[in-house]
């Protein structure tokens, strides 16, 4: 019984070709899921620094926070943290824009130039080989691309997560500080 060689090359090739395909699309999938995923988070931090923060500590409770002569102490670290928790979600949304900026993202070689090579190929393998490099190439860029897009939503994630962990720490203590004065007045 003799193998063609040949034949059983091309079947190789083939396979190589459909799962170097495969892998190039999941990444174009990969890339829209992360952009996709910046839209949710834009707009959650949008509601948090819209509303949450300048809603949920009046300007009249702030001041009182700062002014607050009776617990000096407790004044000060309810204002850094009302602080840190602004600059948390102001870093957490740099970091999530930051996904969405133009990202060198890698295309296939241009179809003019693979048929000018392939006037210059022997066999229909050594064509199917160039392909093959092309995808495993771009597939390579854009994978390294999604994972700083995805390390940076992470990123905005955990500054977003300190954030609310600190504007409610801040809450905590400013509403206890003016139930202590007896309310605003």
């Amino acid at each position: 019984m003799q193998i063609d060689t040949d034949k059983a090359y091309e079947d190789i090739q083939q396979d190589l070709l459909e799962y170097s395909k495969y892998l190039y699309e999941e990444e174009n999938e990969r890339r829209d899921r992360l952009n996709n995923a910046v839209k949710v988070y834009i707009g959650f931090l949008t509601f948090v620094l819209g509303i949450g923060v300048f809603k949920l500590i009046s300007q009249k409770e702030l001041i009182l926070l700062l002014k607050n002569d009776t617990y000096p102490i407790l004044s000060i670290i309810g204002a850094i943290f009302f602080g840190m928790s602004i600059i948390s979600f102001f870093i957490s949304f740099l970091f999530t824009i930051l996904v969405l900026k133009m990202w060198p993202f890698e295309r296939l070689s241009d179809p003019r130039i693979n048929m000018e090579k392939s006037i210059f190929m022997d066999h229909k393998n050594d064509f199917v080989s160039s392909m093959i490099s092309d995808y495993v190439v771009a597939c390579n860029i854009n994978h390294a691309i999604n994972n700083e897009k995805s390390q940076l939503l992470a990123r905005g994630l955990v500054l977003l997560i300190a954030g609310l962990i600190l504007l409610a720490m801040s809450l905590f203590i400013t509403k206890g500080i003016v139930l202590i004065h007896g309310g605003i007045k």
